[in-house]
């Protein structure tokens, strides 16, 4: 069966201290304290400022090796210059990231494209002849004019994943575009700040099991680090997946 990889949208949280870190943990400790319980983190924190190579490797350093981290391309890139004219920022993006790709420990390129970005097809397939090959790269569209079977295929035609989003006023289509998937959940009501049910949980649990039995490798990331959402629905979502995974096994040995 295919891998599922389950964590949250970033680990260094102050909020999170008492619920999900210990009370007197150095925050040096965090990142090694959370690869013990989840296999792989997306780091928002590139999409506001680029970190040293220094610090991506100390990051690799106190992580396992099957750990794995997703990465937001920068917003000078997606939000400000809106996709025109950002070769050299681009490039240079992925020479900050390079010793992720170095160590074998990249999850995913996320490209988080802003909700008043224009329907532009020629602007689309412009920015992705800039992506370099050997990488997983996500498009996440706020924008719903771009949930149509024109830009799925362009994505198929590329081995680009659309990233299912789910979030109040806006549910991306669980179309699978490439031979993995990646799912980024920020909260049923409230962006960021609300709690999915067990009940919803559940419901994305089945939706993902189906793509794992087309043999599809599953990113999974919950963003609403509130209270520590994140970490208590991530658990849950493991939680269902290997209830599934049982079931299965059972059923095969019958």
């Amino acid at each position: 069966m295919a891998k599922i990889y389950i964590g949250t949208s970033g680990y260094f949280y102050k909020h999170w201290v008492g619920r999900f870190y210990p009370e007197k943990m150095s925050r040096n400790k965090w990142l090694e304290y959370y690869s013990k319980v989840f296999d792989t983190v997306e780091l928002n924190t590139t999409f506001y400022h680029l970190p040293r190579a220094k610090t991506l490797e100390g990051w690799i350093m106190k992580t396992p090796k099957s750990f794995l981290f997703s990465v937001k391309v920068h917003q000078i890139i997606t939000h400000i210059k809106r996709l025109k004219n950002v070769r050299s920022d681009f490039y240079g993006f992925m020479k900050v990231i390079k010793p992720l790709r170095i160590y074998g420990r990249i999850g995913c390129i996320l490209h988080q494209f802003p909700p008043n970005l224009e329907y532009d097809i020629s602007l689309l397939k412009d920015y992705i002849s800039l992506l370099p090959k050997g990488y997983r790269h996500v498009f996440e569209f706020r924008n719903p004019e771009y949930f149509n079977d024109i830009i799925f295929l362009i994505l198929k035609e590329n081995q680009i994943s659309l990233c299912i989003s789910h979030m109040r006023g806006l549910e991306t289509p669980p179309v699978s575009t490439s031979d993995f998937v990646y799912f980024r959940f920020h909260g049923p009501e409230e962006r960021y700040r609300s709690i999915y049910s067990d009940e919803q949980i559940e419901k994305f649990a089945k939706l993902i099991w189906g793509f794992l039995l087309e043999d599809k490798t599953v990113f999974v990331y919950f963003n609403n680090d509130f209270n520590a959402y994140a970490v208590e629905n991530a658990l849950g979502l493991k939680k269902s997946i290997l209830n599934l995974i049982n079931s299965k096994q059972t059923e095969d040995e019958r």
